[in-house]
């Protein structure tokens, strides 16, 4: 099979998975095997098209995958009948009714917490990552590169670990623990 052949059997696969899916989502009840067999073609599509063209292969399959959910997507918008409901006067928990308090202290740790405290841990884990590839052998363009890829993605998991948990001693726990790492890569200076 030629490459041409495989990628369009990729987008194919794709497509179908994403109109299963959306048949599978539309039923009153879910099924299984209908939502086991979307994914299935999504996952098929993904194989053959790394099959085919390794990672563009990949690409122009979730191409095809994301162009098929935005054609459902507007179709679904045109044809969605307007709501009787009223939006709420509410703003999603931003302020407090009246009568609740403030909290603004407990609001202000929590800011402090994930915003400072959780990116003074993942620039210490971006610390050991280096630390660690320098010890491994990695020239300097590398592990640099990783220390400072590895930070932002440290921090955004961080962020949603520290927000998911509302003790404040398992948020301690869980910064300490992340913390961990650097301690060798502070301790042999963090590399070159």
């Amino acid at each position: 099979m030629d490459g041409t052949t495989a990628m369009l059997i990729a987008s194919l696969l794709a497509v179908a998975g994403i109109a299963l899916l959306r048949f599978a989502w539309a039923q009153r009840r879910r099924s299984m095997p209908l939502n086991g067999a979307g994914w299935a073609c999504l996952a098929g599509a993904m194989v053959a098209g790394g099959a085919a063209a390794g990672a563009w292969g990949v690409s122009v399959a979730a191409l095809a995958a994301m162009s098929m959910a935005f054609v459902l997507l507007c179709v679904a918008a045109f044809a969605a009948k307007n709501g009787k409901a009223t939006a709420s006067q509410r703003r999603v928990g931003m302020w407090p009714d009246k009568r609740e308090p403030l909290g603004l202290v407990r609001r202000c740790i929590t800011f402090v917490v994930v915003a400072v405290l959780a990116g003074l841990v993942s620039i210490a884990i971006a610390v050991a990552i280096r630390g660690f590839g320098a010890a491994a052998g990695l020239v300097p363009a590398d592990y640099n590169v990783l220390a400072v890829s590895i930070m932002p993605i440290a921090w955004a998991i961080l962020a949603f670990a520290l927000l998911m948990n509302p003790s404040r001693r398992s948020q301690a726990v869980i910064l300490l623990a992340c913390c961990l790492p650097a301690i060798p890569a502070t301790l042999i200076g963090g590399g070159a």
